[in-house]
């Protein structure tokens, strides 16, 4: 009597063990007819892994039964693993998807039965292919956005280069030209003093175009003085508010310079776009995360053009993206712009270089 109790117990563990496998398992009866042939499969056992994975309660059922559109080559792969005893591993298209799913049969009781056992992967190799491929994409659309963004910066050198060095230095070979050396004294002195003039143009000109390239005030003093000359430099017509809180020593320099070029871009857009006379920069330095408020009173955002970026906010969500953040933006006609932009403090750089490799 306690012998059979026991026995009663370890078959209920072993029930209650089988059913709470993260794999799904199921047994089963290959059925041939008389000339020997596979022709059904009868399901013996399957835990709750695989009547959750095939949406149907399998046992006491047969494939003839559950699939009629069940294919004759997987009654031969079953019919082959019991007749041979050799085990095997297959994949097989799961139900309503066009992933699939991995599984190893092998042979399992006496040798004159024709018993499989069925070992299904928990998850589908299919879906992990399209995750990779998501993330291919979305790698090829950072590196697309910055390329983009390069070649932006390349032509705004470029056209300050021609529009403004390029005329100075041409007025100095004009004014040069214009010298004569038997000149009366006055315009002698004149023309060299005009000449002079249009050097010490060529020379600020030469240190705004560089500024803009590596800002040396970003180096030298750090963030919040760094933002507050570019409040000061864009704030014809616009009135800039610029608050920083939190830790006062230095962030990373790729840090500094990032955030440093997404406030700079969107203070740009401001000015551009916003048509706004009021303008705030907020940034909040905490120990998990710094957090980026740029708002406006201007016109507003289409929502549509939050969705579908110009190449200066889609270098800004690229930026962000490096950084493990996320950026929100409400667009309110009525009230302006407000961008929100949360950068974790754990984005190391080496994080940052493990992502895009």
């Amino acid at each position: 009597m306690e012998y059979s109790s026991n026995l009663t117990q370890n078959k209920n563990y072993y029930k209650d063990l089988f059913n709470r496998m993260e794999q799904s398992y199921i047994l089963l009866d290959v059925l041939f007819n008389e000339r020997d042939e596979p022709t059904d499969i009868y399901y013996i056992e399957a835990n709750e892994a695989a009547n959750r994975i095939t949406g149907i309660e399998l046992a006491g059922k047969t494939a003839g039964q559950l699939y009629p559109d069940f294919k004759q080559y997987w009654y031969e792969v079953f019919g082959r693993i019991a007749k041979t005893g050799n085990a095997e591993t297959h994949e097989v298209s799961a139900d309503l998807s066009a992933s699939y799913r991995r599984f190893y049969a092998f042979k399992v009781g006496q040798a004159f039965e024709h018993k499989v056992a069925v070992i299904y992967e928990n998850r589908d190799t299919g879906y992990e292919e399209k995750i990779v491929k998501i993330k291919a994409r979305q790698k090829q659309e950072v590196i697309r956005v910055l390329f983009s963004a390069l070649e932006e910066e390349r032509r705004r050198v470029a056209e300050s280069l021609h529009s403004s060095i390029g005329q100075i230095l041409y007025s100095i070979k004009l004014s040069l030209a214009n010298i004569q050396p038997f000149a009366d004294v006055d315009e002698f002195e004149a023309a060299i003093g005009y000449t002079n003039k249009l050097l010490t143009d060529a020379i600020v000109e030469v240190r705004r175009i560089s500024h803009g390239l590596m800002p040396t005030r970003l180096e030298e003093s750090g963030l919040k003085n760094a933002i507050r000359d570019i409040c000061e430099q864009l704030s014809d017509g616009v009135s800039f508010t610029f608050n920083l809180t939190g830790p006062t020593g230095r962030l990373d320099k790729y840090l500094e310079l990032a955030i440093y070029r997404i406030i700079q871009e969107l203070m740009t857009n401001v000015v551009k776009h916003a048509n706004a006379s009021v303008a705030t920069v907020d940034i909040s330095i905490e120990q998990q995360q710094i957090t980026i408020r740029v708002s406006d009173n201007g016109n507003g955002m289409d929502p549509q053009k939050a969705h579908t970026p110009g190449i200066g906010l889609a270098s800004i969500k690229s930026k962000i993206k490096l950084l493990n953040g996320k950026m929100n933006i409400d667009p309110k006609a009525s009230v302006g712009t407000k961008f929100v932009i949360i950068i974790p403090m754990w984005s190391k750089k080496k994080d940052i270089e493990t992502r895009n490799q």
